[in-house]
């Protein structure tokens, strides 16, 4: 009876987090798409519509695919010292974490990346994580560099300056400690593993070959035949989103209205857009990439100034980046998910397993 009502608890508080998380998702949502059109009419938005390149759209989701083939080209480097893995195999899970991406909260798309490669591959989830991990501060000194180039060529807000500050600190702090534990002779690394002595003798030697396991994955860290590549793509990656952004807002008769820079205005957008998403909102970003838009082209002009035309172009021109970025990889990365045997079922039940308190020694894939 106790373990029943344990259960039911344990049931309930899920269920409630699940419900508190999607209302926060769904307000913050709300509020960013509020403050995105407050100032542009209906008629404003559907007639500057008639302007869409539907060639455009082809184009900017054939890249949206391209990107993430980009970010699996990445991803292979860093997994070489784990396993050699082929291409195809990578960019199937990376495609598949990205379309979990799109559908589920909190960016669970990357616990169920690293949990499915991990498993289908035998390279073990805890190694890929720090994979991912790795791969995400590079995003981060990639996206730092090139927001202080920008800032080189606007007058930024302060908001901008104390943010980007911000996050170098963290990104290179953490990058820093990550290549301290990855080093054999660490003295960070052998406190650590002192640390485990504190831990009970029954649940000791797991969470030890779980460490170890993370530790494996920062091999990478070791090797600069590997970390200058990485680099290098990352760099190209965000210019790659940035042109993206580009093709797009440039199919809108924008400069007609106003003089600026839209190469500029590109990497700004895509370079803020990365770093706004760590907000909680719906899957694919809706509300959040409208206000980011919106926002950045505010950098660049006074936006009291300008006709309400031109701002609904940006804002269908971000409409447009979060359909070619969702649709997409969302509808590849479910065909992609079939092809290696799982069932999408199954994918919800590792979304779940890997969100709550504690990971399952053992959960079945569906099979082949």
């Amino acid at each position: 009876m106790v373990i029943k009502i344990r259960i039911l608890d344990n049931v309930n508080r899920s269920r409630l987090k699940s419900v508190l998380q999607i209302s926060v998702s769904l307000a913050v949502t709300l509020l960013c798409l509020f403050l995105a059109f407050r100032q542009i009419s209906f008629q404003q938005i559907l007639a500057s519509s008639n302007e869409i390149n539907w060639w455009i759209v082809v184009l900017a989701s054939v890249m949206a695919i391209l990107a993430i083939g980009l970010r699996a080209w990445r991803w292979q480097m860093i997994l070489k010292p784990i396993k050699h893995l082929q291409f195809g195999k990578v960019f199937n899970f990376t495609m598949i974490g990205f379309m979990a991406n799109n559908i589920f909260p909190a960016h669970a798309g990357e616990l169920v990346r690293a949990y499915l490669m991990g498993r289908k591959t035998k390279t073990g989830f805890f190694s890929v994580s720090s994979t991912i991990l790795i791969e995400r501060l590079f995003d981060g000194v990639a996206i730092i560099v090139l927001l202080v180039i920008i800032m080189l060529f606007i007058d930024g807000p302060n908001w901008l300056h104390y943010g980007s500050i911000a996050a170098a600190i963290t990104v290179l702090s953490a990058l820093l400690l990550l290549g301290v534990l990855a080093s054999n002779q660490s003295k960070l690394r052998v406190l650590l593993f002192r640390l485990l002595d504190l831990l009970p003798k029954k649940i000791k030697p797991k969470v030890r070959a779980k460490l170890d396991a993370f530790l494996y994955g920062l091999n990478m860290l070791k090797d600069w035949n590997t970390i200058l590549p990485v680099i290098a793509l990352s760099f190209l990656l965000w210019l790659f989103m940035g042109l993206t952004v580009y093709v797009i807002l440039i199919s809108f008769p924008i400069t007609n209205y106003v003089a600026i820079n839209m190469e500029l205005l590109s990497l700004t957008t895509v370079i803020l857009l990365s770093l706004a998403v760590i907000i909680p909102s719906s899957p694919g970003y809706i509300g959040v990439t409208q206000l980011v838009f919106i926002t950045t082209f505010g950098l660049f002009t006074d936006p009291e100034t300008i006709d309400g035309i031109v701002k609904s172009y940006i804002l269908n021109g971000s409409i447009i980046f979060n359909f070619t970025q969702y649709l997409p990889v969302t509808i590849l990365g479910i065909i992609l998910l079939f092809k290696e045997g799982l069932s999408f079922k199954s994918l919800n039940v590792k979304k779940k397993s890997m969100t709550s308190k504690t990971l399952p020694t053992k959960v079945e894939i569906a099979s082949e």
